[in-house]
């Protein structure tokens, strides 16, 4: 009898040590799915004599650093993961030769971990001498030849180059020709890449286009997407959201949502009003403010470029402007967070800031036009 009463009761309390295990576990989920999930903060703190103030905004997923010594400011960023860890400046080495002056900080958080600046203005570490050569990074060359581009294909994209009746496909992998039309097309407006596919539309027409060609840039294959009403040659791609894009019909003042996978084709104005992607969210417009205001999709970029006495970087919630090429510069062909492409002269260069500015192609029709005359697929 004895025997089973302790049995019974090792039972009860081999039940409630289990029990408190198990809400020790749940609680210490809790604490870190808690110490995991993003949220605002602000820190100071001290560096090899630098004072630091890190952040980082939820809202736009960046961390911004100030760093200041004496009357030197710096400001920097990052958008890389989220991490639970504070103070992520590690160490400070400083470079400064008259009125040129970089530091180059340690922390695995921050690509962009070189600031520089000359005269008090922000420029870009590739545009100046003042640090060893360790730091800097070049890529190796790879230079060819095809219908008439010198091209030097530095890396993993690949570039479309239209050439009036369809594009030159440039790749590491293979140099090709897609033709898409009969006759000579000298502007094309409505064109833009979606997933694997580049859309444009149907320029065998004049006035009015039914329908998009659909060119899948993985295999070449070309089809088409029907469109259900005629729509205006005088129409805009204002913006993408996954699969979709977005066209305006300023003639006849119309909307349409298009899914470049599926095909599916909708109207969506109602009641004169148009939507539009503001601040990450969808908004109600007019459409005659849309169209005579030329209204586009707010683009979730945390790095933006600026076309001012060659070209500046710009990065959100911070004040920094950072120059990153003293070129005359005709226009920006595409851009993120990390490089951005722009045409000078008859020549297309990238910028990224691991490996600063570089030649990609030149192209004598640049001359000539270079608006919506390349494309960077990745």
């Amino acid at each position: 009898m004895l025997k089973k009463c302790r049995t019974k009761s090792t039972m009860m309390l081999s039940k409630k040590k289990i029990k408190k295990l198990v809400l020790f576990l749940v609680v210490v989920l809790i604490f870190t799915i808690y110490k995991l999930i993003p949220k605002d903060y602000k820190i100071s703190y001290k560096i090899d004599k630098y004072d630091i103030v890190e952040s980082y905004l939820k809202k736009d997923k960046m961390y911004t650093f100030k760093i200041k010594k004496n009357n030197q400011i710096f400001e920097t960023f990052s958008v890389q993961k989220y991490s639970k860890k504070r103070k992520l400046i590690k160490s400070i080495k400083e470079y400064k030769k008259n009125e040129e002056m970089c530091i180059i900080l340690k922390s695995e958080k921050i690509d962009e971990n070189i600031i520089c600046k000359k005269n008090g203005q922000y420029i870009d570490y590739n545009l100046l001498n003042i640090i060893p050569k360790k730091y800097k990074n070049k890529y190796k060359n790879n230079k060819k030849k095809y219908e008439n581009i010198n091209i030097n294909l530095i890396d993993s994209s690949t570039y479309l180059i239209w050439n009036y009746t369809g594009f030159y496909k440039l790749s590491n992998k293979k140099l090709e020709t897609i033709t898409l039309f009969k006759d000579d097309v000298y502007n094309i407006d409505i064109v833009t890449i979606v997933g694997k596919y580049l859309v444009i539309a149907d320029y065998n027409e004049k006035y009015n286009y039914n329908k998009l060609i659909r060119v899948n840039l993985k295999n070449n294959k070309i089809d088409q997407i029907e469109l259900d009403e005629d729509i205006s040659f005088d129409s805009r791609i204002i913006g993408k959201n996954k699969n979709n894009i977005y066209i305006i019909d300023n003639k006849n003042k119309k909307e349409y949502e298009i899914n470049i996978k599926n095909k599916n084709f909708d109207k969506i104005n109602k009641n004169k009003l148009g939507k539009v992607i503001k601040n990450g969210k969808w908004e109600n417009i007019k459409l005659n403010k849309i169209i005579t205001n030329n209204i586009t999709f707010d683009n979730d970029n945390v790095v933006n470029y600026k076309i001012k006495d060659g070209l500046l970087k710009k990065v959100n919630n911070t004040d920094v402007q950072t120059k990153i090429s003293d070129k005359n510069i005709k226009n920006i062909v595409y851009s993120d967070n990390n490089r951005v492409y722009y045409i000078v002269d008859d020549k297309l260069y990238k910028y990224d800031f691991l490996h600063g500015e570089n030649k990609i192609l030149e192209y004598f029709e640049l001359n000539f036009n270079y608006e919506n005359m390349i494309y960077i697929y990745d």
